[in-house]
């Protein structure tokens, strides 16, 4: 995952091919130029407008929260709507002027006064109701704003608060994921991508990644939703790919994009392992032949039919995504054999920390290696019923890994790959 911003990237990569001799300086003001034009990321400039924002805004809401009785209540009503407005007029003075920076806090403190107005409403005239119905307005009126003044703070925002509002609707006897915020979450991140902000894309794939969590847990981490899950992360995978290496959709997020997706993915991967070892088979309850399980590997495969025609960079990688869905459905399916399930994972991490190193993802290297350290120490943990077991399929890991690294560089070099 690329961690700099993608203007940082460009900036740094320019100088150092300029200071080696590879760009005539003509050239390299060029780029420098159309990086500028692409917008900035965030300096140290617009982080204190964000922490000041962030401190005006809290300091409403604590306003509202303290419930003054001896201001008269037109005062309150008008101190927070007239706060209000000056930071909406402010915003749109500061987008005419090209401030970006006060653009976006002022936008971002707009938002929380507005959060502020529904508290103090709410609170003055008595309106019953739930906190998390206050909140859902509030995260409803934040995204429409984000919306309409394409504005990454008040999206960021408006991405937590949803969240925040999934929270809150969590029951104890909820057994059924909230589709509703799917949806909500689905017009953040499209937002995201259309921004573009790399700060909201991660916010998105973070509170997407909560979402999956939360659902399993209140499923009781059945296996067949897991399983479901688990097919989604990788058809997610496959789209990335595709993306990374022919469609750019999501507009240079990609690497990150697909770590999340591949974290996903190789985590319920060792739970569905580590769930099948903890019970017996007379106690197990596999999914069977569902013949929704088969759509993930069916979505795999259209899009690496479409990255083939497309010529796609990535086509190899689309290509194994589709065989590791196939597996995935079909040893994890019916009754799991530990055996067959822990080569899989392994198999995983292998094919992670190698597409890491051919797509230049530090990231997706430190995933991989991670994951299969975690796996050799999940394998010893079970043994394998004996430790005898274990000691084999070490033996027979290692000689295949061996003879492997053996083989690929001439397999590699009759294919003319690098």
């Amino acid at each position: 995952m690329q961690w700099k911003s993608r203007h940082t990237t460009l900036s740094e990569a320019v100088d150092d091919w300029a200071a080696r001799g590879l760009l005539p300086d003509a050239t390299a003001q060029a780029l420098h130029a159309d990086i500028d034009a692409q917008g900035g990321g965030w300096d140290f400039r617009a982080l204190i407008v964000a922490f000041g924002v962030f401190c005006i805004g809290l300091a409403a809401i604590t306003f509202v929260a303290a419930n003054w009785y001896q201001i008269p209540r037109p005062a309150r009503l008008g101190l927070i709507g007239g706060a209000l407005w000056a930071a909406w007029i402010g915003a749109i003075w500061a987008g005419r002027r090209g401030s970006v920076p006060w653009f976006e806090g002022l936008s971002l403190l707009a938002c929380a006064f507005y959060g502020a107005a529904i508290m103090l409403v709410a609170q003055l005239y008595h309106i019953q109701g739930e906190p998390v119905e206050a909140v859902w307005l509030w995260s409803l009126g934040t995204l429409i704003a984000a919306a309409l003044l394409r504005a990454a703070m008040p999206l960021a925002l408006a991405i937590a608060l949803f969240f925040l509002w999934f929270s809150l609707s969590l029951t104890p006897d909820f057994d059924r994921p909230n589709l509703v915020y799917l949806g909500a979450w689905a017009v953040g991140a499209l937002l995201s991508a259309l921004l573009p902000s790399r700060f909201c894309g991660h916010l998105s794939a973070l509170a997407l990644i909560a979402w999956v969590v939360v659902s399993l847990i209140q499923s009781e981490a059945e296996v067949l939703p897991t399983m479901l899950a688990t097919g989604a992360g990788f058809a997610v995978v496959a789209l990335v790919l595709a993306s990374a290496g022919a469609g750019r959709w999501l507009r240079g997020f990609e690497g990150a994009a697909l770590f999340y997706a591949l974290a996903l993915v190789a985590g319920l991967v060792l739970w569905l392992h580590v769930a099948n070892a903890d019970f017996s088979p007379a106690t197990r309850t596999p999914p069977g032949p569902q013949p929704v399980l088969f759509a993930a590997p069916l979505a795999c495969l259209a899009v690496a039919l479409w990255g083939y025609m497309q010529g796609a960079a990535t086509r190899y990688d689309l290509w194994v995504t589709v065989i590791f869905a196939a597996l995935f459905t079909m040893l994890f399916g019916e009754t799991p054999n530990t055996w067959l399930t822990a080569a899989f994972a392994l198999g995983l991490f292998l094919w992670i920390t190698r597409m890491g190193w051919r797509l230049r993802l530090r990231a997706l290297r430190a995933l991989g290696i991670t994951g299969f350290v975690a796996m050799l120490l999940i394998l010893y943990a079970q043994t394998l019923g004996t430790l005898i077991g274990t000691a084999g399929f070490y033996l027979g890991a290692g000689v295949i890994l061996l003879a492997g690294a053996a083989l690929a560089p001439r397999l590699m070099r009759k294919r003319g790959r690098p």
